[in-house]
């Protein structure tokens, strides 16, 4: 557009948006990174975790209900450190000019790489090339996709320490039943021939295409053959906790709007989720300044185990108790963002509830 920072809606804007964002958010370097950033975010408040862990053990404890809402198999995934590799890899180093490029998994004609009709596929190469051969400036790599004796050009790529994942868009007439030979090429002008594969793609009936989840990775339907290095999630009995206040900055402000914000739960893919607390919350603070006579410690540990009890019973309920038909009803917003919203809901009653539901006493 005239503005010259934005772009027209339309298709072409569309097309650009999907098309970076595949390439972001499947980019092995990025995601690495993310979760390098998440790491070091979670642990300037990672003193926290061991009396969180005890207080709340021992609220679950002494409730009966709440031990059988969480002891039986309620497991969230640890936010990082929680990939172990099943194959152990030295730190990569890269060859200026790779010695080796061919796929991690062979598809012949009877057995095809399927792909949905409405669908991209992904393929994945083994090479030693280094992670910048396909785009410096000086020598770089060419990578060439061909369908039968047409150039494929509706491809993407990204290369990684050794794995080069190459995302490909099926033609427009292709229809299911189609069975699809391509063929590919890595070459530079240190090579007298080119490297050269070739695999067999299957069309096959088109997904329904559902609202999404949360943010959650669904395994494919056609099984994980294009993961080369296989990872198992490590667990946590609790998630990891943030506790954020307005002086913290830019990072109150990436996770909570206004000051009545309570709970902040992010989903970091691969990694699960993350807690943050809004100790700035209104209603906390308010009850820090109208009771004089109950130390202000206790009152913002009340409110944090509080809103982690609830932030994590929700996450259960969204996650595991919803059937597959509720799911598709509930789903016009992310689990994250309902547990934002009726976590500061919530806060207003959380603190005055446990302070006058304990001294509750029957009348005779």
């Amino acid at each position: 557009m005239n503005s010259r920072d934005r772009l027209a809606d339309g298709p072409l804007k569309d097309e650009v948006e999907e098309k970076l964002e595949d390439i972001i958010s499947n980019h092995p370097g990025l995601r690495a990174l993310n979760m390098q950033r998440r790491k070091e975010e979670i642990e300037s408040k990672l003193q926290d975790s061991k009396p969180l862990a005890d207080v709340i053990e021992n609220i679950i404890k002494k409730s009966p209900t709440l031990s059988k809402l969480f002891m039986q198999g309620l497991r969230i995934k640890n936010p990082f450190g929680a990939l172990v590799d099943t194959k152990t890899k030295a730190k990569f180093v890269g060859k200026k000019f790779p010695t080796y490029f061919k796929l991690s998994k062979k598809y012949y004609n009877d057995s095809p790489k399927r792909c949905s009709a409405n669908r991209k596929f992904r393929l994945q190469f083994e090479t030693d090339a280094e992670n910048d051969y396909f785009k410096r400036d000086k020598d770089p790599g060419e990578f060439a996709l061909a369908l039968g004796d047409k150039n494929v050009a509706d491809s993407s790529m990204n290369l990684w320490n050794g794995l080069a994942t190459v995302t490909i868009e099926l033609p427009a007439d292709a229809s299911v039943g189609d069975k699809l030979l391509y063929a590919c090429s890595v070459n530079d002008n240190s090579r007298i021939e080119p490297f050269t594969e070739e695999f067999n793609v299957l069309v096959s009936e088109p997904e329904e295409k559902k609202p999404g989840d949360g943010g959650h990775r669904k395994p494919s339907p056609h099984g994980d053959d294009d993961k080369v290095i296989r990872k198992e999630p490590s667990y946590l009995d609790l998630p990891n906790m943030v506790e954020l206040k307005k002086s913290d900055g830019e990072r109150w402000t990436r996770h909570f709007k206004d000051d009545a914000d309570a709970l902040s739960v992010k989903d970091g893919g691969e990694g699960g989720y993350d807690f943050f607390l809004n100790m700035d919350n209104v209603y906390l603070q308010n009850e820090m300044k109208g009771l004089a006579k109950v130390e202000p410690k206790l009152l913002e540990a009340r409110f944090k185990y509080g809103m982690v009890l609830i932030g994590v019973s929700l996450l259960e309920y969204f996650e595991h108790k919803l059937s597959q038909k509720d799911k598709s009803a509930e789903n016009d917003s992310s689990i994250p963002e309902k547990i934002y919203h009726l976590s500061k809901g919530i806060s207003p009653v959380l603190l005055p509830m446990i302070s006058s539901l304990g001294e509750l006493e029957l009348e005779e």
